[in-house]
């Protein structure tokens, strides 16, 4: 582990902050899918059937989210640009529930940003306007906060070890290109960690990694980032706490994708790409052996979806947006592990 002291230092000294990467593409996950006489009993190809969709008359506006996690396959946590409030919605239960928006309770709550949720320790959000990192109860009650002295591009609660996990783009450097950067704390933000720096730390083959839309796509798993870069185009990192990150080598058709997700909870890496129909195709890789692993010891099959955007995977679910005549989009979810054909 490394002490990102010296490059906040840096950054107080120069006046200049690290900036958002516009749109890191989305993210996604699933596995564990073996009968009892051990053949794989992950279907190969198929459509995934929609689970459950948002009612066209939701009562909360939220089409205009800056983040979005899951904290369950039917219950999502979101910050919105528009309204400045962080929402916890559960639709399939019509319960929404909006703070720190329209003079909602808590006050610290501003211009939220980016949100990062855990059921064992509660919702964490980084707010623009404060500059902070707030940590609150899931009933919105605050619990402490810190200044991480940069702007994530990206944050999740890591269990493997626990931690907080930020994705940065440092855009102050000498070759005028932004670069990726990933950074670890403790949920009070203490510790901090440096896992991976352009020629510094982390796998040799990322430090040439632009941070542009297109050139990177990451998602957080159990114990880190599983991150695509196009200048190693074949392969998928996961960076931890260690140096012993996984990596999954990609099927040539894989290797252009619009965004990954991880299924932490199913132990799947979904690499997410367009199919000839301009169908959302999705791609399962295992992701439960450590190592290096071949396409042909890790792919487990594929599964497709139409108008449908996205946006983060658990549990056997992935859920984003569809479009909607009345809302613009709205939330739905898919089942990514459809029955198996007999």
């Amino acid at each position: 582990m490394h002490s990102f002291s010296a490059l906040t230092a840096r950054i107080a000294r120069s006046g200049v902050s690290l900036v958002l990467i516009a749109q890191l593409p989305f993210l996604i996950g699933c596995t564990g899918n073996e009968g009892a006489s051990g053949e794989s009993r992950f279907e190969l190809q198929a459509e995934a059937l929609q689970l459950w969709a948002e009612a066209d008359s939701t009562p909360l506006p939220t089409s205009q989210a800056s983040d979005l996690k899951a904290e369950s396959p039917t219950v999502v946590w979101l910050t919105d640009r528009i309204t400045g409030g962080l929402f916890r919605l559960d639709p399939p239960r019509l319960d929404y529930r909006m703070m720190g928006a329209a003079d909602n309770p808590p006050e610290e709550i501003v211009r939220p940003w980016r949100v990062a949720v855990s059921p064992e320790h509660g919702v964490f959000v980084f707010d623009l306007s404060t500059g902070r990192v707030d940590q609150f109860t899931p009933d919105g009650t605050p619990v402490r906060h810190f200044e991480p002295g940069f702007v994530p591009s990206r944050m999740d609660v890591v269990k493997q070890p626990i931690a907080l996990q930020f994705a940065v783009v440092d855009s102050d450097r000498p070759d005028s290109i932004p670069r990726l950067m990933v950074i670890r704390t403790d949920l009070k933000g203490a510790d901090p960690d440096t896992v991976l720096s352009p020629g510094t730390y982390g796998p040799e083959a990322l430090w040439n990694a632009t941070a542009e839309p297109g050139d990177l796509a990451i998602d957080a798993g159990s114990s880190g980032l599983w991150i695509w870069a196009r200048v190693a185009a074949d392969t998928v990192f996961e960076i931890n706490a260690g140096s012993n990150g996984r990596k999954r080598l990609l099927r040539q058709q894989d290797q252009d994708p619009l965004g990954v997700l991880v299924d932490s909870e199913r132990h799947i890496l979904w690499i997410v790409s367009l199919d000839e129909a301009d169908r959302r195709r999705y791609a399962a890789y295992d992701i439960q052996a450590p190592g290096l692993v071949e396409p042909v010891d890790s792919f487990l099959g594929e599964r497709t979806t139409t108008g449908f955007d996205p946006k983060v995977a658990i549990d056997g679910v992935v859920v984003g947006r569809v479009r909607s005549v009345k809302l613009g989009t709205k939330l739905a979810a898919y089942d990514m592990l459809v029955p198996l054909k007999r």
